[in-house]
């Protein structure tokens, strides 16, 4: 396998690379393969090398999976690797995300920059129980995210397509780091942009970084008057915006209550209008529920 990884030919390097997956995985019982791990552990290292000198040469998801399983099934052997794991996914993302629209391979680049992110995911993951290395990674996905939370010289985002992956990997900066950088704040301003620009549909998934920043970095949250105001705006269209559906309300009202528990003390002039907020909202309900009944009797009343 190792020969065929470093054979001259691109089809015959590229076909061992998809192989190596299947080898390692067994997809009938969802789980590699224990007997072959030992073997693929001895040359780990080259083999990293060598998929990541393929990817260079053609940006293919298939090539991505097989180095998500390899981050899966070593886990607990990828700390030494993470840096440098990390800093060519997060390569190869921007590489591949930033392909022009209408450019030759364009959706297999799009397919293969969501593996990558799923890559760094698995990655992130497997070393939850060494924290202390997220701030080296750093450097290398807040770029990569700031690329997708940021409109481009016209307005536009070009990253859309990988909000969902994008945000879930500031989720894990934000909660499993020992502390919130000033790189990953970089994030926070962008982040409540692309709510408001567009993002609406990712309030969920918005509001686990935005948690986290509140609770785990308080006293850098509450050092800046901006940062609160920034929060309420997002609960404020969320809760009574006029495209805010229950379910955005509802996350809204979460984010209200992390920002009430967090920072007692610090919310006097934010309170009466938190509940100004939940007061329209429970308005408007019962004006919809109002007109709901009425239209219910006028259709059900007989001509």
């Amino acid at each position: 396998m190792m020969k065929m990884l470093s054979d001259s030919e691109l089809a015959v390097r590229f076909q061992a690379a998809v192989s190596l997956r299947h080898l390692i995985y067994d997809s009938d019982i969802g789980a590699p393969r224990a007997s072959v791990l030992p073997m693929i552990q001895a040359v780990l290292p080259q083999l990293l090398d060598e998929l990541f000198k393929l990817m260079d040469e053609i940006g293919n998801d298939e090539l991505v999976a097989t180095l998500e399983v390899l981050i899966e099934s070593f886990a607990e052997h990828m700390a030494p690797y993470a840096q440098g794991l990390c800093q060519r996914l997060a390569e190869h993302f921007m590489r591949l995300a930033l392909t022009e629209e209408g450019q030759d391979g364009e959706e297999e680049a799009s397919f293969a920059a969501v593996q990558c992110c799923s890559a760094m995911t698995t990655l992130l993951e497997s070393i939850k129980k060494t924290p202390q290395l997220y701030p080296h990674l750093e450097p290398f996905l807040v770029p990569m995210l700031k690329q997708i939370l940021s409109p481009d010289a016209n307005g536009d985002y070009q990253c859309m397509e990988f909000m969902e992956d994008g945000l879930e990997i500031l989720t894990y900066l934000t909660y499993y780091a020992p502390q919130i950088s000033a790189l990953v704040w970089s994030l926070f301003e962008p982040l409540c942009k692309s709510f408001h620009d567009w993002a609406m549909d990712y309030l969920h998934n918005i509001n686990l970084p935005l948690d986290n920043y509140i609770s785990r970095s308080n006293d850098t949250f509450l050092s800046n008057p901006q940062n609160v105001q920034a929060i309420y705006d997002v609960i404020a269209k969320s809760i009574t915006g006029p495209d805010s559906s229950d379910r955005d309300c509802v996350e809204g009202c979460k984010l209200s209550e992390s920002l009430v528990l967090n920072c007692p003390g610090h919310l006097d002039q934010y309170i009466p209008q938190l509940l100004g907020l939940v007061v329209a909202r429970l308005r408007d309900a019962e004006a919809r529920q109002a007109r709901a009944r009425l239209a219910c009797a006028t259709t059900a009343a007989p001509s």
